[in-house]
């Protein structure tokens, strides 16, 4: 699948560029549906919801926005103020986290490999990190250009688990996912 270009983006749903140069977060709960967005369980400045998952994308995608504008000085994904938007508790037992080219999804996990997608910093920064590239260059994501996408998404997201957690380079580690299995990170970049 090719990431489409961000003039034309044609969803029916509000991922929206905000007219302010501040981080605008929304978060979806998709009911164990692939119906998405779902139904709007929190947008910016809201109440925790106590849903972990709601919590947990919210938290990290003001991150993953904090990193892109204080170490690179990007207002969000299109470098124009789009609203982050995410979609939880998508599919029953979906062990995957996904960016479809203007949002991200995060599924459960099936409670025996796999859980919650929300649970990793650097799997949702690798999902936002998509969104940057689609923003950014011109990569299909198929073949050679598909992988470098891949790779660059798995970069950044552990860029911004060190950056988050104030590591130098010598004490952090290139693993991404490691709190979504028990015993092993997904992969090791």
């Amino acid at each position: 699948r090719a990431f489409r270009e961000a003039s034309r983006l044609d969803s029916d749903w509000p991922a929206r560029a905000t007219p302010r140069d501040r981080k605008h977060r929304m978060v979806y709960d998709a009911g164990g549906s692939f119906d998405l967005p779902g139904r709007l369980v929190r947008a910016e400045g809201d109440a925790d919801t106590g849903d972990m998952a709601v919590r947990e994308a919210y938290r990290y995608t003001g991150s993953v926005w904090d990193y892109f504008k204080k170490v690179h000085n990007r207002n969000s994904l299109d470098d124009r103020g789009m609203t982050l938007t995410c979609c939880v508790h998508v599919g029953r037992n979906y062990s995957n986290a996904f960016w479809d080219g203007s949002r991200m999804g995060f599924g459960d996990g099936d409670g025996i490999l796999f859980r919650r997608f929300t649970r990793s910093i650097e799997v949702v920064a690798h999902e936002l990190a998509h969104g940057v590239i689609a923003f950014s260059s011109d990569l299909r994501y198929f073949g050679e250009s598909g992988a470098l996408n891949e790779h660059f998404g798995d970069v950044l997201g552990v860029l911004v688990r060190q950056w988050k957690r104030k590591q130098e380079v010598s004490s952090a580690d290139w693993t991404i996912g490691s709190e979504l299995l028990v015993g092993a990170p997904t992969r090791r970049v």
